[in-house]
């Protein structure tokens, strides 16, 4: 009898081990999920902003390089035979020879909301190797850019280098450019050099770095699941419920203090009352409350910066009654100081004896992106 209560006892606390890994894993993979999505989208805008800048500098080199009074000298179509108009032509074909990755390099005229090219040398825009067609030959000066001018070219017009943060179409492409300033500007008009990079390049280099987001992500959800494989193996092979209690709470000791050190991850956890149980780094910055005034006291604590308080609320007797992970969803959280921040928020339940005691949750600040 003795020896059929510890193989009971044995099984039952194995089938508790492997419950508990299991949402212990599947929060693990929630983290990476929601990880690798801001990873990600933090990978894009910084590339973009990263991009941006190197042809700003790219753009302020060239500018550096043209004569103003040659630029400024060159205002209709027969111009194009001026020594001037030749000098410009020169520095911007000589760049577009050694920066193959640049599409185009081209001045403009800008005055108001209206933009006209004035030296614009052939150019290879669709990378074939050969100049041929309307688009690709030499605009006559003053041909109209048909289009808006963009921030870049609006901000280079008032004296200062800069790229726009997004792609923009006209009628040779899809682009992202940058501007710098030649000379000065006169009276109701600015002269400004562009670089154009054309979409797909960029899209090209964004998906090599998106394809490591990957990877990096799926390395770590294998490692992750060997890590619990290894877990759950190891407490199978003790019969004693005291040793395998030791063992189970100094892995979740484990993880629960590497996900407390988390910066774009906020983790709080909730026990069956409502006290708080898990506060970690990015909770503080979120919530604009300190662990130590947050972990033990109660669930009110944060439903009162709670937008949609009731919503929150409902989410968690949701949990406690079906026993199941809700979908992620988004927050308005309006922290102690009133900074308002929209969060993509999962929780998780966690169960104890069939019983679910605690609940997770896990946030990332989303605000301003859509």
């Amino acid at each position: 009898g003795a020896s059929r209560g510890v193989t009971m006892q044995k099984f039952a606390e194995t089938a508790r081990i492997r419950r508990r890994a299991f949402v212990v894993g599947a929060a693990g993979i929630a983290i990476i999920a929601i990880g690798a999505w801001f990873f990600t989208r933090e990978v894009k805008a910084t590339f973009l902003e990263t991009k941006g800048a190197d042809l700003g500098r790219i753009a302020a080199t060239i500018a550096n390089q043209i004569i103003p009074a040659d630029q400024t000298s060159v205002v209709k179509a027969a111009d194009e035979n001026s020594d001037a108009y030749r000098r410009v032509t020169g520095v911007l074909e000589e760049f577009q020879r050694s920066n193959p990755s640049v599409r185009a390099a081209y001045t403009m005229r800008i005055s108001g909301g209206d933009a006209k090219l004035v030296v614009s040398p052939p150019s290879d825009l669709n990378r074939d190797g050969v100049i041929e067609g309307e688009l690709e030959g030499r605009d006559a000066v003053g041909t109209p850019l048909g289009e808006a001018p963009s921030p870049a070219m609006r901000a280079a017009a008032g004296g200062q280098a800069s790229a726009d943060r997004s792609f923009s179409s006209d009628r040779w492409g899809t682009w992202l450019t940058a501007c710098a300033p030649v000379g000065k500007a006169s009276v109701g008009a600015a002269d400004v050099v562009c670089v154009d990079e054309d979409q797909a390049s960029v899209d090209e280099s964004m998906l090599k770095m998106n394809a490591m987001a990957g990877t990096l992500a799926f390395v770590a959800a294998l490692l992750l699941f060997g890590m619990l494989v290894a877990y759950v193996r190891l407490q199978a092979e003790f019969g004693m419920r005291k040793v395998l209690e030791e063992e189970r709470e100094a892995s979740l000791t484990g993880f629960i203090a590497a996900i407390e050190h988390l910066g774009a991850v906020a983790l709080q956890s909730f026990d069956r009352d409502g006290s708080i149980r898990v506060w970690n780094r990015a909770s503080e910055k979120l919530f604009g409350i300190p662990s130590g005034e947050a972990i033990g006291g109660d669930i009110s604590t944060i439903l009162s910066l709670e937008a949609d308080a009731s919503a929150f609320k409902k989410t968690l007797d949701e949990i406690h009654s079906s026993g199941k992970a809700p979908p992620p969803r988004e927050r308005t959280i309006v922290s102690r100081d009133g900074t308002r921040r929209k969060t993509l928020s999962s929780m998780f339940p966690i169960r104890e004896g069939g019983e679910i005691t605690e609940i997770l949750c896990l946030d990332v600040d989303i605000t301003g992106r859509s």
